[in-house]
């Protein structure tokens, strides 16, 4: 859901911000302040997800005495995924 909003977000800002460097006569727009600001909070709010999610794991494991965590690796996860048009682009946004 964090993904989802900051997409709406930075597509509606970029959007406008297309439209007024075009309108300008510029061949290539840049990204705005704002634009780059959202891409920032959004990579700082999952970061802050993963890392809470990761810290309550690692309490779980200690207060019920267990020692290891078999973690799969997740390298080629996305290569071969074809659950239809709308799932595959949320799979893919899916941040590990």
């Amino acid at each position: 859901s964090i993904n989802r909003y900051f997409d709406k977000k930075i597509g509606y800002y970029q959007n406008i911000a297309d439209r007024q460097q075009t309108s300008k006569g510029i061949k290539y727009p840049k990204k705005t302040k704002r634009v780059k600001k959202l891409y920032d909070k959004r990579r700082k709010q999952l970061n802050h997800l993963i890392h809470s999610a990761t810290k309550t794991i690692a309490n779980y494991c200690i207060e019920n005495d267990i020692s290891k965590v078999i973690i799969r690796d997740l390298k080629n996860i996305r290569k071969d995924a074809n659950l239809g048009k709308i799932n595959n682009q949320k799979f893919h946004k899916l941040p590990f």
